[in-house]
């Protein structure tokens, strides 16, 4: 069911549906064309492998030997829809909760922002996996492809932490609002000079905002998993929908761009959504989600 819903998404022409094209998937064409993503060849450290995203340059450009760049990103694209998709289906039970992926900020992910979403869907089949050994690896390589992804490779690994060894499983709460505060000042405070530091271009591009309203809204994901027996310090995908929702808003305070910290956690919010305990609530909150993500389609499909 999860690979047949993604395939229907697939198929649709967005663009035309929106009327204007997806700005991040044309950049990436152009800049792999004009042979600007070549990782630097003193490239060494892992340091620089991270900061260059390294596992996707050089997996674009070794595919793109065999195939135009255009199929590559429409092939990932597929790919990731399709591993998100079984995700919800197989994590929640109900095909049903696939609804929640025909989000906007969902198409834009796996539509235009192909490198972000093929680097969250490591992240997710990382969690389908029952081998831990195999989940960590592809946990390891997801930031490779996409810097951003080291938050939720790090909550996967803190997940797994505090349900593995004793001292963290009993401190869990503790561990996890740790981490969420250490994510919010990383990427708020010390985003700059960090990305100072690694020489990564992003420290001097400007940054574009959401608006106030959809912020809210979207930051407003978090509540119900913050209020429900603080269901995301014993749900992973709780957790992830609220560590994704505090950075979309704390970003947005600090006059940056975090919206795409949500789009990467709607997968997990279908899941979390599904999980909560009271069937009263969670069927409200679930035709809230989908009230509110038919309004924003209306008006992103406008342009």
């Amino acid at each position: 069911m999860g690979v047949a819903f993604a395939f229907c998404l697939w198929i649709v022409d967005w663009q035309s549906l929106r009327g204007t094209p997806f700005a991040d998937l044309q950049n990436y064409i152009y800049n792999f064309h004009q042979r600007a993503y070549v990782v630097a060849s003193d490239a060494l450290s892992v340091a620089q492998w991270y900061s260059q995203e390294y596992l996707w340059r050089t997996g674009i450009y070794a595919l793109n030997e065999h195939l135009p760049l255009d199929v590559i990103f429409s092939y990932v694209t597929l790919a990731s829809l399709a591993i998100m998709s079984v995700y919800v289906v197989i994590r929640s039970g109900s095909p049903w909760y696939l609804l929640l992926l025909i989000h906007p900020q969902f198409i834009d992910l796996c539509f235009s922002q192909v490198r972000s979403a093929a680097a969250i869907s490591f992240v997710y089949l990382a969690v389908l996996i029952p081998s831990p050994a195999i989940g960590l690896a592809l946990v390891v390589l997801a930031p490779f492809i996409h810097s951003a992804i080291l938050v939720y490779s790090g909550a996967y690994g803190v997940n797994w932490a505090t349900a593995t060894i004793d001292r963290l499983r009993k401190r869990r709460l503790s561990v996890i609002i740790a981490y969420v505060v250490a994510c919010t000042l990383t990427f708020t405070v010390l985003r700059p000079i960090i990305l100072e530091l690694l020489g990564d271009r992003r420290a001097a591009l400007p940054a574009v905002t959401g608006g106030v309203l959809l912020t809210t809204m979207l930051g407003a994901y978090a509540i119900p998993f913050m209020s429900f027996r603080s269901m995301f310090s014993w749900n992973f995908d709780a957790f992830v929908v609220v560590l994704g929702s505090i950075l979309c808003v704390a970003l947005f305070i600090e006059e940056q761009n975090g919206l795409r910290f949500v789009a990467l956690a709607l997968p997990a919010l279908a899941v979390a959504i599904s999980k909560i305990p009271h069937p009263s609530w969670r069927a409200l909150i679930f035709l809230a989600a989908l009230i509110f993500q038919s309004a924003y389609f209306v008006y992103w499909a406008n342009g």
